[in-house]
This record gives C-alpha cells, structure tokens and sequence, in this order.
C-alpha cells in the first residue's frame, strides 16, 4: 500500500461484492493518479486512513465474514440467555441470530452509572439497550456485562 501513498488520487475496491469483476493483476484497489499538475495536489486525501481501511479489510477477508457473524452471534445469544427475563425483555426477533440483540428495561435501574463505572460500552436509551458484541469480545466480557445488569 505504501507505494500508492505517493500521490494523491482515488482508490477503488477490487474484489466483491464492490467490484463484480475484480481485476486479479492489479491487488486489493483501483488507483486512479491524476495527470498533470494536479497529481501534485495534496486535497483532503486520509492516507493514514487508507491504511487502516485496508489493514481492517484484509483483516475480514482472512478471517471471514462468516467466522466473525457467527462469533459476534454466539456472544450476542449469550448475552439474552444471560439477562434476568424479569427484568430485561428482548426485543430481538430471535437472538443469537444476528450479532446485535436488543432490550427494553425499567428506566428507574438507572444503568448508565453502572456501566460507566464498569467500563461497559453499549448502546443505551432511555428503557432500551443494545449490545453488539464484536470479533474481539469473548465469553469474559460478556459474562461480566450480564453481572452488571443482572445486579
């Protein structure tokens, strides 16, 4: 990639589902340089950003879409099958499925101190809570998030 962070320009996919012909001679992007003087100008182009992009890309690719849903999913139904149904009602269509699950809760339970203080990120709304556990998030995590909202 560091070749390309020469000039600025424009970088494409080159593989599917964003290119349904990617082009095996040519590697992961399309680069476009532009001719003449304008090559020259830096615009507003995130090379640092493009390195990350691509890292975290290749990154999925290696891994496998497949391999990180079905990771984030198995965690996600770990976390529904953990939370006390008294007091936590999914809203998810069929958790476990997705790697999203959702929650409706009393608003009096107060969690958002609880969760700050435990260092929890997820998404919480005023009697609603989303998790979203990810590739990095293992079975700890998610067991001690359930210890959290279940105290």
């Amino acid at each position: 990639l560091t070749r390309h962070a020469r000039f600025p320009g424009s970088a494409r996919h080159n593989y599917r589902p964003w290119n349904p012909t990617p082009d095996p001679e040519v590697g992961d992007f399309l680069t476009r340089p532009p001719v003449g003087a304008r090559r020259f100008e830096p615009g507003h182009v995130s090379y640092l950003g493009y390195c990350a992009v691509h890292e975290g890309l290749r990154f999925i690719r290696e891994t496998g879409v497949e391999t990180l849903a079905a990771h984030s999913s198995r965690l996600a139904g770990r976390v529904a099958e953990g939370l006390d149904p008294e007091r936590y009602e999914t809203t998810s269509p069929d958790p476990g499925s997705s790697p999203i699950v959702a929650f409706r809760f009393d608003p009096e339970l107060d969690l958002i101190p609880r969760l700050v203080e435990n260092r929890i990120v997820v998404s919480v709304g005023r009697g609603s809570l989303r998790v979203s556990p990810a590739w990095f998030s293992d079975e700890g995590d998610v067991d001690h998030l359930v210890q959290v909202l279940n105290a």
